[in-house]
């Protein structure tokens, strides 16, 4: 139940940061260069991909036991800050530009917060 709870409340975010963040590489690939579109767009997949391991990380913990669930939790950063540092890597061995990636990754970053604050607001 809470499983599916939170899946149903993250989705929209999820489709909401992939929209636009799908709409802003087209236009850069559109009207700058296709490989920077490129590299936007696959910053802003690699945060969707890092929200979501986020998301699963959070449902999963034990919230019996508040210090364990603050190791998981660091340990899950610690985690997702080195799949980030190798994606980088990765993207630099592929010729792709890397101020495109950490914009796309901006770009995502920044309607999670949009999104988050419109929710705020709503409530």
């Amino acid at each position: 139940m809470i499983k599916q709870v939170f899946y149903t409340q993250h989705k929209p975010l999820l489709l909401w940061i992939l929209t636009v963040g799908l709409v802003v590489s087209v236009l850069i690939a559109l009207f700058y260069r296709i490989d920077i579109g490129v590299s936007v767009f696959l910053g802003v997949l690699f945060m969707l991909g890092n929200q979501y391991l986020m998301m699963r990380q959070i449902i999963s913990m034990d919230t019996g036991d508040s210090e364990q669930g603050q190791r998981q939790m660091m340990f899950g950063a610690a985690k997702r800050f080195a799949a980030l540092i190798i994606f980088l890597v990765i993207m630099f061995y592929l010729g792709l530009n890397l101020l495109g990636v950490a914009a796309g990754l901006a770009v995502a970053y920044l309607n999670l917060y949009a999104y988050s604050a419109a929710a705020l607001f709503r409530n």
